[in-house]
């Protein structure tokens, strides 16, 4: 599949990033979306992302990469 593509996530501790590959595993240029999340940290060794902020960012990058024709 010459044409085929896949969208890959991912969803980490300092930021959501969404970049498209080639069928053949090789990266798209300039076709890479990046946003910032927030880690709150606590005094008891908690860490924790807002879920709805995480969902905003993933949002916000696909919408990027569709705008970019991805």
């Amino acid at each position: 599949m010459a044409d085929a593509q896949v969208l890959a996530l991912d969803l980490g501790t300092s930021s959501v990033r969404a970049l498209v590959f080639d069928g053949g595993g090789v990266a798209l240029p300039d076709v890479l979306a990046r946003r910032p999340t927030h880690l709150e940290l606590a005094d008891d060794g908690k860490a924790e992302l807002d879920p709805d902020g995480v969902v905003a960012a993933v949002g916000e990058c696909l919408d990027e990469l569709a705008g970019r024709g991805a």
